[in-house]
């Protein structure tokens, strides 16, 4: 399985999720199989792990973890005020936004001028029915958004 890119992306200022995307929802341990293709992503692009989730001392282990730097701020996707917290010299870069929700990850690439690259969900074992809601309304939008011939994000 290609977990982010079937191309290869260079200079890119790359936003990535966490929850569903590098681990299961809440969960402290990266997947190995996309910790691997992460570490091929980061050697020609700057990096930012970006959550919705505030808990910055998982979110912090994560990213020091990848070695990669943890955006650490009050706003939440698909704000786009989330770019005021990068340092200004990558806020001008050409973005990519990988994630696993099209309600989140791509709705704050659109906002933000970015591509999206949506990723298959990694789901864990016990995760709460609530979660399990969210994903099946974000499932039937991308659904929607994927048939709707004037959206401007891309779609991998």
């Amino acid at each position: 399985m290609v977990f982010f890119l079937k191309e290869n992306l260079k200079n890119y200022l790359v936003l990535l999720d966490i929850d569903g995307t590098m681990t299961p929802e809440g969960s402290w341990k990266v997947d190995l199989v996309r910790e691997k293709e992460f570490q091929k992503l980061s050697k020609e692009n700057s990096i930012y792990l970006c959550s919705n989730k505030k808990n910055d001392n998982r979110n912090e282990a994560i990213a020091k973890q990848l070695g990669v730097h943890y955006l650490k701020t009050p706003y939440r996707k698909p704000n786009p005020q989330i770019l005021e917290t990068l340092p200004s010299q990558d806020r001008i870069r050409s973005k990519v936004v990988i994630g696993d929700k099209w309600l989140t990850d791509g709705w704050f690439a659109k906002r933000i001028g970015a591509r999206f690259i949506k990723v298959e969900r990694l789901v864990g074992a016990n995760e709460p029915w609530w979660i399990k809601v969210i994903y099946k309304v974000d499932d039937a939008a991308g659904w929607f958004l994927k048939r709707l011939k004037s959206t401007e994000i891309i779609y991998k």
